[in-house]
């Protein structure tokens, strides 16, 4: 009879994108994800696999659940302009136990010659910027909606300059004029 787990795959998984996403891949050894995600050698790989594939496990359940999100802020109710200024907002207010920056930029950044990572970093900027592009689309057709990957970049820009110091109103002052662009 297989014995049943003693850990949560779920928790473990989070655990190890915190360590990926803090300390990239190259940064991270496999002790350490052990360490972090509280499992033995042979139940990290008899659940994950190897190094590279809970990397890109932990990757995936990084853009699912930023998805999530951006797809909650956009369908709010309200104007544009408040979605895309909440949208833009929504990645510096993160708890202060998440690491700074956007692990799907870093992973993009750490590993972009694998094209496995490449594939889920480029999928989940391709469905942001179309997200942003619809939204944008109610106010003010295609035109407006031709600003999305510049809204996209941006944001990604803003969270990058977040995670290296950029302050609290330097923030702002980038999402108020990001938003009157679209407005």
């Amino acid at each position: 009879m297989a014995r049943s787990k003693e850990f949560d795959p779920v928790t473990a998984l989070d655990r190890a994108m915190g360590r990926f996403w803090a300390a990239g891949y190259e940064g991270t050894s496999t002790q350490e994800l052990m360490a972090v995600m509280r499992v033995g050698k042979r139940s990290m790989y008899d659940t994950f696999g190897n190094k590279r594939a809970l990397y890109l496990s932990a990757l995936d359940e990084y853009v699912r659940r930023a998805e999530l999100v951006h797809q909650t802020v956009l369908d709010a109710d309200g104007p544009v302009a408040d979605r895309i200024e909440a949208l833009l907002s929504s990645g510096l207010r993160l708890p202060d136990a998440t690491p700074p920056g956007c692990f799907a930029v870093n992973a993009g950044t750490d590993r972009g010659g694998d094209p496995d990572v490449r594939a889920i970093v480029d999928g989940h900027f391709e469905r942001s910027t179309d997200r942003i592009a619809a939204v944008l689309r109610q106010a003010g057709g295609a035109r407006v909606a031709a600003l999305a990957p510049l809204v996209h970049t941006a944001w990604i820009g803003l969270r990058a300059r977040s995670a290296a110091g950029l302050s609290e109103d330097g923030q702002q002052a980038v999402i108020r004029q990001i938003a009157a662009l679209v407005s």
